[in-house]
């Protein structure tokens, strides 16, 4: 039989796959591993055995599975395809390099307490979205839940549930039939369309219609048992026993086998195994706020760790031109709340995304995974500051509220009364010689005015903006020239610029470098000037050890510092270091988790990785938090184009042109020319070149555009001038997978090196 059904499957599956081998450990199914010809990438084929088979609707099974294949998200093995060979229902997925949870229970016992917090929280988040997007498990276990570059990602979503449709869907004789004419206790014969004993939910042992996605819930807490204590609560029974045991017996507390565990975890544990589904957290989203505060409390090493997010303070001047004012305030009350160590912060790129929205509490909380909100008004009127705050907790309770009337000039003595407010508020106890929360930069009045104008249209991303922001920091720096803080931000808009650009001017490296250098001999307690000094060093220096200690600098000093992270992330990447980068970005989004930027960089390092199922639901994210956001978009058209998906991402790259930027009609080139259309190719890289356009051109981006075409030489020639002009983008060189087609040809590796870089090894 096993000859036959290869034999039989690859003739299914034709020139599309070709199997290389069986994968044991599949449980009722027989597991192949076949590489997509097209792709060049490892698939898993998975086909239902006949006993289960023969009760299946075919068509009612590829439906279901359809329907499962749109979910997206970094926790969830997609699903690719199914189909049929020989009367036997498939479905493929990516195979994932790695082992299953099963497998490392088998090898270790128990888990190290925070390992499996952390992995825990990847199968809720996982649960989380699927649940959102409709979908129900039904078969969370070890044997489902697979580890790959220390994350945890469930796979056979929607299996259960197709099958059990798919069943219900013929009667015994293979005839259609309802969906009653079929019972649970035939299901359960079959083993996996209700799920597996030892981690079924009661009500899903009971055949229960109303089951729904708490039963998914249940089983996690079981996992969760079996993570933290070696063995599952009712492990070793018979099956009869076993259901009896999952209606009727309450499991062994947890912190009974493991009084090492948190009692914010264990409490957690045990109410996913409570009988009835009401009493069980309702949604996994409730789940994951809860892991997030036991994570907390075991990092600081008592039972509950305080957090806060700063809502972006309401401007009640009715002037507009007080907005940079208004702003100002909230990122001071962050920085120095961020300084204590025994408080958790909401990032500022995070808080900043709700400005406007109108949410509760409630609502905040759980989407920044905090336990207290700070929010307030400001309201200036001449030299007269008016300053309203109130501090509420989760459940809308009004913990402190204070009002200040001062001059203007009393601007950072309120910030050091606010923020030392709050954490007496939240009974977190300072140390007798710890200094003022709240250190400003410059005493000068009128600079720090012009900093907070320059850098609220630094944020803004647009040139013209940005231009206007570099007069305004230039300005501050002039009014008062010991200003550190706004030498770093300086340096750090003329990099911006560049990078927007794609052509930096000598003048302007050079602007930016001194600028950055200066910050730091100035002020270099300053998280920021640290932040610019490593900029300078990746983009332009390629120092890559000296950028990287910078930004561990920057870090060090201010751990919330979300650009820092970001671009320590990115430095990493660069040099292919890709689960540290993974590690480090996953980090700064637990932070700052409405980060659009973060997003977008994750979805690079798996597209480097070629893992571009991993990488779109980033880059979807990252869309979703920064719509018009173009580098995001063409990072999507990337990934959909290793995925063979030609349509959609064209339709991506189509959509950043609207932005007019050189750089984005030359990812289009590339596109039209890997997808067949050389001559539409040819005419966009014409048109931007054409009429002198060439000295505004951005190399790196050309260059991409003639790997399209194949005309390599010309590639080189763009590669090696925007080297020699210090495009930013060049940096990229060794990890971006569009220039794979160059590396065997030494000139790559050539250019690779000059930018201080050995040339990585990439299996296709």
């Amino acid at each position: 039989m096993s000859s036959e059904l290869r034999d039989q499957l690859q003739t299914t599956l034709g020139d599309a796959y070709t199997l290389e081998r069986e994968l044991g450990g599949g449980g009722m199914s027989r597991v192949f591993v076949a590489v997509d010809t097209a792709l060049r990438r490892s698939v898993v084929v998975k086909v239902l055995p006949p006993e289960m088979s023969s009760g299946v609707s075919i068509d009612r099974f590829k439906r279901e599975i359809s329907f499962a294949a749109r979910l997206q998200h970094p926790h969830i093995v997609p699903l690719l395809s199914a189909g049929e060979a020989g009367g036997l229902p498939y479905f493929t997925m990516p195979l994932i390099e790695g082992e299953s949870l099963r497998d490392r229970l088998a090898r270790s016992g128990e888990l190290p307490i925070t390992e499996a917090a952390h992995l825990l929280r990847g199968v809720a988040s996982a649960l989380a979205y699927a649940h959102r997007k409709g979908v129900v498990h039904r078969d969370i276990k070890p044997e489902n839940i697979l580890l790959t570059e220390n994350h945890a990602v469930v796979t056979d979503f929607g299996v259960a549930k197709a099958i059990h449709d798919a069943v219900s869907a013929v009667d015994r004789h293979g005839n259609p039939s309802g969906p009653t004419d079929i019972g649970p206790p035939a299901l359960t014969e079959i083993g996996i369309a209700l799920g597996t004993l030892a981690y079924m939910a009661p009500e899903q042992a009971a055949g229960d219609p109303a089951t729904d996605h708490r039963a998914d819930l249940y089983a996690f807490g079981i996992v969760a048992y079996e993570l933290l204590t070696g063995r599952a609560p009712f492990a070793g029974r018979s099956a009869g026993a076993t259901i009896a045991a999952h209606m009727v017996e309450a499991p062994e507390p947890v912190a009974n086998r493991r009084p090492a565990i948190p009692p914010a975890l264990a409490a957690l544990v045990m109410r996913c195994l409570e009988k009835r589904p009401a009493d069980r957290p309702q949604h996994a989203d409730e789940v994951l706020r809860e892991l997030d505060r036991a994570s907390a409390a075991m990092v600081s090493g008592h039972s509950g760790r305080p957090s806060v997010a700063v809502l972006p303070m309401v401007n009640t001047s009715g002037d507009p031109d007080n907005e940079h004012f208004s702003d100002g305030l909230t990122d001071e009350l962050i920085g120095a709340l961020s300084k204590v160590s025994e408080l958790t912060v909401s990032g500022r790129t995070s808080v900043f995304a709700l400005k406007g929205k109108s949410l509760s509490v409630r609502a905040i909380a759980d989407m920044l995974h905090v336990a207290n909100v700070l929010e307030g008004s400001v309201r200036r009127a001449g030299d007269r500051l008016k300053v309203r705050m109130q501090l509420v907790d989760v459940d809308g309770t009004v913990v402190w509220a204070e009002a200040y009337d001062r001059t203007v000039t009393d601007v950072f003595a309120v910030q050091e009364e606010i923020a030392q407010a709050v954490v007496r508020a939240l009974e977190i106890r300072l140390g007798a010689s710890r200094g003022p929360l709240v250190r400003p930069s410059t005493v000068n009045l009128a600079a720090y005015e012009l900093f907070l104008r320059g850098r609220l249209l630094r944020r803004r991303f647009n040139p013209a903006d940005l231009d206007r922001a570099i007069g305004y920091f230039d300005q501050a720096v002039r009014r008062d020239p010991l200003y550190g803080l706004a030498y770093a931000w300086l340096s750090d808009a003329h990099v911006l610029r560049v990078v927007m650009a794609g052509r930096p001017s000598r003048e302007v490296v050079t602007n930016a470098r001194e600028y950055a250098s200066r910050a730091v001999a100035l002020d270099p307690a300053v998280a920021d000037a640290h932040w610019a000094l490593g900029q300078v060093l990746m983009c332009f220096d390629w120092d890559w050890r000296g950028a990287e200690r910078e930004f561990e600098r920057a870090l060090a000093l201010d751990a919330g510092h979300a650009d820092a992270a970001h671009l320590y992330g990115i430095i990493l990447l660069h040099q292919g270091r890709f689960a540290e980068s993974i590690g480090q970005l996953t980090r700064s989004l637990a932070a700052d988790p409405l980060v659009a930027e973060t997003n977008q960089t994750l979805g690079r390092v798996y597209l480097s990785m070629r893992q571009p199922d991993r990488a779109i639901p980033h880059l979807q994210e990252a869309l979703e938090l920064a719509p018009g956001f173009a580098i995001a978009r063409t990072t999507l058209g990337h990934a959909y184009l290793q995925q063979g998906a030609k349509e959609a991402a064209l339709a991506q790259f189509e959509v950043a042109t609207q932005t007019g930027a050189a750089r984005d009609w030359a990812h289009l080139a590339y596109a039209r020319a890997v997808t067949g259309d050389r001559q539409e190719a040819h005419a966009i890289l014409d048109r931007l070149l054409r009429d002198g356009a060439e000295r505004d051109a951005p190399p790196f981006h050309i260059a991409m555009a003639y790997v399209g075409l194949k005309n390599f030489d010309e590639a080189f020639q763009w590669l090696d001038r925007a080297t020699s002009e210090l495009d930013p983008w060049i940096t990229a060189l060794n990890i971006d997978r569009t220039f794979d087609a160059l590396r065997p040809d030494p000139r790559f590796a050539r250019l690779v090196r000059r930018i201080g870089l050995e040339p990585a090894v990439h299996h296709a």
